[in-house]
């Protein structure tokens, strides 16, 4: 088995070949506008897929639609249990107006030591570094402890829902993983003296906070006056008062009242008026 000097080398001779394997994913023209029919993203997938097969990969295209395929690729370790995956997205943004681009949005074009066209950084360029890898792993014979996933999905610019938000929840057993590499990182800046990479580090679940407001009439935290004066004043400090609506006009917004006794449906409404609703998603 080579060594890791070895295998660099391996990847300075690869070149031309990583830029055609690059070229040939921006020419799939797989735009995600958001609104079905979009996509088709499955054209890339079986791209990808013909690519490991030559060397033996395994992978299957898993899809919410027929249109809108997401590869899924594995090299097998020693315990089948995957510890990672190589994740990316195969769908790219609108290229809105067409006639301002320098080069046709699916050309690939080379050009100042770059391929131009839609989708070149975000994500394919990414993509085609993990085929690479999963390529140079099988090539070389490298043994893994733990076996290697390799996914990429439909639909990341507009939600995952034919992505991997359906995958979550159609097919987790597919892309189980502790760790995952993902886009977000390896962007070069010149700072302290040199030239430094970024590497963006995040864990599972995210926060949502939503905001609604709109026209209301006198009434504060979903209930009546006299239910906030009752169940939410004495925690936030407001004399008891039967309207109670001119305490909370009073207030500054800082210590606008907070609904205590409906926390799954917070509202605030504040008379003449606006209305105030805060859900909180974990």
């Amino acid at each position: 088995m080579p060594d890791l000097k070895a295998i660099f080398a391996q990847i300075d001779a690869m070149e031309d070949a990583i830029v055609a394997v690059e070229q040939d994913l921006v020419r799939i023209a797989s735009v995600n506008t958001g609104i079905m029919p979009t996509g088709d993203e499955t054209p890339v997938a079986e791209y990808v897929r013909d690519f490991l097969a030559v060397d033996g990969i395994e992978s299957e295209i898993l899809s919410r639609v027929p249109e809108r395929g997401n590869i899924i690729a594995r090299i097998e370790g020693e315990n089948t249990d995957a510890r990672l995956m190589l994740m990316s997205h195969t769908d790219v943004v609108p290229t809105e107006e067409v006639e301002k681009w320098t080069y046709p949005p699916f050309s690939a074009t080379i050009a100042n030591e770059r391929v131009y066209g839609r989708g070149a950084s975000d994500c394919k360029a990414l993509l085609t570094c993990q085929m690479m890898a999963m390529r140079l792993l099988k090539r070389n014979g490298i043994e893994l402890e733990h076996s290697l996933i390799l996914c990429s999905g439909a639909d990341e610019e507009h939600g995952g829902r034919y992505g991997f938000g359906w995958l979550a929840d159609n097919h987790p057993e597919k892309i189980a993983a502790p760790f995952a590499v993902n886009e977000g990182g390896g962007t070069p800046i010149e700072a302290a003296g040199g030239l430094t990479y970024l590497l963006g580090v995040g864990e599972k679940g995210r926060l949502q906070v939503e905001f609604e407001v709109g026209i209301g009439g006198p009434r504060l935290c979903g209930g009546t006056c006299s239910a906030f004066s009752q169940r939410c004043a004495p925690e936030i400090g407001v004399q008891d008062n039967p309207s109670g609506v001119d305490d909370a006009a009073r207030m500054p917004s800082t210590q606008l009242p907070r609904c205590l006794h409906d926390p799954l449906n917070p509202v605030v409404e504040i008379p003449g008026g606006i209305e105030l609703r805060v859900g909180c998603l974990l």
